[in-house]
């Protein structure tokens, strides 16, 4: 039997998710998936997507200053998917949802959907769900 457990995105989980981020999901992977949502402001490669790296770089930085929300989930005590939310005033939404390729097929996409949706209930919001997206 696994030992699964969700825990909130905060700061203080900064060192667990890149972690996750460096080790269970390959660049390629997580240059498709837009982590960041940012793209390059100036020069040549202006409009383009950061790469991999940058988007790291990127999401820590908004994490530690509080911006990102959703959930982390762990297997035997290591991070193996990633949830984030973000809210509006009617609805949440889930903007994006990895899971490590070793620990596909467990159910940690349901459980942190679930998550996502009582989260949003909770707050009165509206859940609009994840379009389901295949990447790697």
């Amino acid at each position: 039997m696994l030992d699964l457990f969700l825990r909130p995105l905060t700061p203080a989980l900064l060192e667990d998710t890149l972690a996750f981020l460096e080790q269970e999901i390959d660049d390629a992977t997580l240059e498709a998936t837009g982590l960041s949502g940012q793209r390059r402001e100036d020069g040549v490669e202006a409009g383009q997507p950061l790469d991999a790296r940058e988007q790291r770089e990127d999401f820590a930085d908004r994490m530690l200053r509080g911006e990102v929300e959703g959930f982390l989930a762990y297997v035997d005590g290591r991070p193996a998917a990633l949830c984030v939310t973000a809210a509006g005033a009617q609805a949440g939404a889930v903007a994006l949802l990895l899971v490590a390729p070793r620990h596909r097929r467990l159910g940690l996409g349901r459980r942190l959907l679930e998550a996502a949706g009582a989260r949003f209930a909770a707050e009165g919001l509206a859940f609009e769900g994840y379009p389901r997206k295949r990447v790697g």
